[in-house]
């Protein structure tokens, strides 16, 4: 059984333990976590928070005071402690490659949690297709153990059913979706302190283009086709652009996929490559300051969504820790989109990552009319 919810968190009682992949220096996995703050607080604005985190330290200073942060290995001394266990969001469910081994212990924790008698929660998670029995097994222990299970599109639910749970689910869109963007006076103070007053000044007039590659060493091809976009966007567009990396943890670093196609460039020396550890708040500054975002990760898109700005997907890539983003990425598009909540995700394309520089060029072409863009890139755009 499934539906649709507003809210459907309350009664977590008074301490409440949060876990997720968080610390793991991904702002998607920030924004989630930022996303389920954000919902509890409205929910259980008693409550006291608490986030389990692979690097306290950073994760503290993205909370603030919003929650109290400890490391990861004190879950077995503080979980006695709590009411609530919520785990969340992203694609959490899942056994893909070396992901096993790390699904494993979030099962256990949970199914131990509610032996303790705690109340588990389920919240804006993915789930993709099991293949081992060890994992479907544990999957189907896990969810059917869950108090409130909130997934984030209808092939997840599907899938939930395939496992096996016998509860009821409610669908709900990523919870990334009602982070709130920066104001206007925070947006320019992170500009220029990210990209200068004199790169400021200088792309006012052009057309300018953020590019988020995914760090993968199974599909080299799609770098080259990213490289070669971003010499033709420069040669017909006058484009300005931008490689923004989501991800810099030790084992899955974009800048290397950037590093990668910096050198497969012509132009090289006329496109800014960003090599920081940015916040939610930094990266919606910057897309909002684009005029289109070309990603291979989904939450670059979902703040385009945000943020009034055009995308292209490049779905398909996967690494040994990520299952391949085709079905994440449709699946949270599709709903939200279906759901009309914002009017911008049908400024959203979708493309395989075997797609060549070509085929994107001629969508980018399709989206200019929604793209903002300026006289000079129209000239350009149709030399």
């Amino acid at each position: 059984m499934s539906c649709e919810v507003g809210n459907p968190l309350n009664e977590l009682g008074e301490r409440v333990a949060i876990l997720g992949w968080y610390g793991d220096f991904n702002v998607g996995n920030d924004m989630l976590l930022l996303g389920v703050l954000f919902h509890l607080r409205r929910s259980a604005p008693n409550s006291r928070l608490i986030v389990f985190s692979w690097h306290p330290k950073a994760t503290a200073k993205l909370c603030g005071d919003e929650a109290q942060v400890f490391f990861f290995h004190k879950i077995l001394s503080v979980m006695p402690k709590v009411d609530t266990l919520v785990i969340g969001g992203g694609t959490l469910l899942t056994d893909w490659r070396l992901t096993l081994p790390l699904f494993i212990p979030f099962a256990l924790i949970a199914l131990w949690s509610k032996s303790l008698g705690k109340k588990v929660v389920l919240y804006g998670v993915g789930v993709e297709r099991f293949c081992t029995r060890i994992g479907k097994f544990l999957a189907r222990k896990f969810v059917n153990a869950a108090d409130l299970i909130v997934v984030r599109g209808y092939q997840s639910l599907e899938k939930l059913k395939v496992l096996g749970c016998e509860k009821k689910i409610f669908v709900k869109s990523d919870i990334a979706f009602r982070l709130p963007p920066p104001s206007e006076k925070e947006r320019m103070e992170i500009l220029m302190r990210i990209l200068g007053s004199r790169n400021l000044e200088a792309s006012r007039r052009s057309f300018k283009v953020i590019i988020c590659p995914k760090h993968s060493s199974e599909n080299n091809m799609i770098e080259k086709t990213l490289a070669e976009v971003a010499d033709k966007l420069i040669e017909k567009f006058g484009a300005k652009v931008v490689f923004l990396p989501m991800s810099t943890s030790l084992y899955d670093d974009d800048r290397k996929a950037i590093n990668r196609i910096v050198k497969m460039f012509r132009r090289s020396r006329e496109i800014t490559s960003l090599r920081g550890r940015y916040s939610p708040s930094e990266v919606m500054a910057l897309i909002g300051w684009s005029d289109l975002v070309i990603s291979m990760r989904l939450h670059p898109l979902i703040i385009s969504a945000k943020m009034g700005k055009p995308a292209i997907a490049l779905a398909g890539a996967s690494t040994p820790i990520a299952p391949p983003s085709l079905d994440k990425i449709s699946e949270v598009i599709e709903f939200i989109q279906k759901k009309s909540a914002y009017k911008n995700m049908d400024d959203i394309s979708i493309c395989h990552i075997n797609v060549d520089a070509d085929q994107i060029i001629s969508k980018i072409r399709e989206l200019l009319p929604t793209c903002g863009y300026y006289p000079r890139c129209l000239k350009h755009a149709h030399s």
